[in-house]
């Protein structure tokens, strides 16, 4: 459990720009983690790591406010340059 709600706090991070997400309310309550106040610095500990050349890659990940909450996923797959070959989200 610890992982999943990890991994989606990281999905929230990066795909809310110009909010502040206030990590420690979202352990307790993900809902109140999200004032979305302006001037958010650069996101820091999210690291893409290129797969070998001539390999794609595909990143999803997804993540779900409450069990009657909004829900939402997304991917990119990207080359071993870092070029996006293509992106979804739902």
């Amino acid at each position: 459990m610890f992982l999943a709600k990890l991994r989606s706090l990281y999905w929230v991070k990066a795909s809310k720009e110009g909010c502040t997400v206030i990590e420690s309310q979202w352990w307790w309550n993900p809902r109140l983690c999200l004032p979305c106040s302006k001037g958010v610095g650069p996101r820091l500990g999210i690291v893409w790591h290129a797969p070998p050349c001539g390999v794609i890659k595909f990143n999803v990940n997804g993540v779900a406010c409450g069990k009657s909450g909004p829900v939402g996923c997304g991917g990119v797959l990207r080359d071993h340059s870092g070029k996006i070959l293509g992106k979804s989200n739902e």
